[in-house]
């Protein structure tokens, strides 16, 4: 009885972290985060075309035909405070990966400069981003 219990623990513990972890970014699909966030009153800009990603590839300096499509989000609050989003949706995770040991750092301090909220700079699976905890909660 005391082995499955554990067992049971165990499988409970995985189940809540791998739900945690899942739940810390933004949404993987570039035209449901989109959507989400207009239906949040934010002001979208949804990038997929070949030119605007082609220019973005080489700022980061990947491949062509590595990026998938942009989401840009931003919504104005009350108190003057500046929600935002960005987010780099890329074809596969190990394009991701190599993009985000070259550009973290580089990331991390735009991000400081644009905005005088709280950004979080992050990657999750085959997506980068550069957003605050209340844009990433309205692209769910």
């Amino acid at each position: 009885m005391k082995k499955f219990t554990k067992i049971l623990a165990l499988a409970v513990v995985t189940v809540v972290a791998s739900l945690a972890l899942v739940a810390c970014g933004p949404n993987s699909d570039s035209a449901k985060a989109a959507q989400n966030l207009k239906d949040n009153e934010y002001v979208v800009v949804s990038l997929t075309d070949v030119i605007s990603l082609t220019a973005t590839e080489v700022l980061l300096g990947c491949e062509r035909g590595s990026l998938e499509a942009i989401v840009t989000g931003s919504k104005v609050n009350e108190d003057e405070t500046v929600d935002y989003i960005q987010i780099y949706y890329f074809k596969d995770k190990s394009t991701a990966n190599s993009v985000w040991e070259k550009a973290e750092a580089n990331l991390k301090k735009d991000a400081e400069k644009e905005t005088k909220s709280e950004v979080k700079v992050a990657k999750s699976g085959k997506m980068i981003y550069i957003a605050t905890d209340a844009a990433i909660k309205a692209t769910k």
